[in-house]
């Protein structure tokens, strides 16, 4: 991916970033647009899963739905990004950016079905904690996350390969791993928003770079959840 400097992560994303036909807006508006869309995607994600957990369709087929689940989160995520890659209207963006987050979302219900509500809480605020700080890290220090890209990208990859191997081969769990890819995606928010400040401040570029921190964010959630979480009786 040209705008991601080759980064490889879970759910990746390629973003075309044109504005031909899109009037710029301010600095302030465009970051606003950014921060607002990952949030609403957060909660959107959220309220799908809570609605599926709340109806016990995990459990009424399992089988079924981790089958069903996998195949819609791979059209959700393709379909999405290329809605957001072709769309230059913030409108037809955003359905895209939706769509990419209900896919997401079946990942979130078999997550979070397994953890108590307190935990995901305490898992979401710590999350948000990381992401404000690396938001204002980024805004001060853009060129320092700039350069990262490269080197988050190859870590992400080596850590997910290593996982891969220790899991499947050797069928054990390593929870070094997961500190290590929150600290690697958490670099990523860095870069991500600075990225987005290089790019045209329209409306549908903000929704495109929010896509990319949202992912990033989900990562975190998962994570943190994960070595935190307390799980249901």
């Amino acid at each position: 991916m040209s705008e991601k400097m080759n980064k490889k992560k879970n759910s990746d994303f390629k973003l075309v970033f044109q504005t031909e036909c899109e009037d710029n807006v301010s600095r302030g508006v465009y970051s606003l647009a950014i921060g607002l869309s990952v949030i609403f995607g957060l909660f959107f994600s959220y309220l799908i899963a809570q609605i599926m957990m709340k109806t016990n369709v995990l459990y009424t087929n399992t089988q079924a739905f981790l089958i069903g689940g996998f195949i819609f989160y791979l059209v959700a995520a393709f379909g999405g990004s290329y809605i957001m890659n072709k769309s230059e209207k913030p409108a037809i963006c955003f359905l895209g950016f939706l769509l990419m987050a209900a896919g997401t979302a079946l990942i979130l219900t078999i997550v979070l079905s397994a953890y108590t509500q307190t935990s995901i809480g305490n898992a979401f605020l710590i999350t948000m904690g990381i992401t404000a700080v690396m938001t204002v890290a980024a805004t001060a220090f853009p060129n320092v996350f700039l350069s990262m890209g490269k080197m988050l990208g190859l870590s992400l990859f080596a850590v997910i390969l290593i996982e891969i191997v220790v899991s499947l081969i050797f069928r054990v769990q390593q929870q070094v791993t997961d500190y290590i890819v929150i600290l690697i995606f958490t670099g990523f928010i860095g870069y991500d928003w600075a990225l987005a400040q290089t790019r045209p401040a329209t409306i549908t570029n903000a929704i495109r770079s929010a896509a990319s921190i949202y992912i990033d964010v989900i990562n975190i959630l998962i994570r943190v959840l994960s070595i935190i979480g307390k799980r249901k009786d």
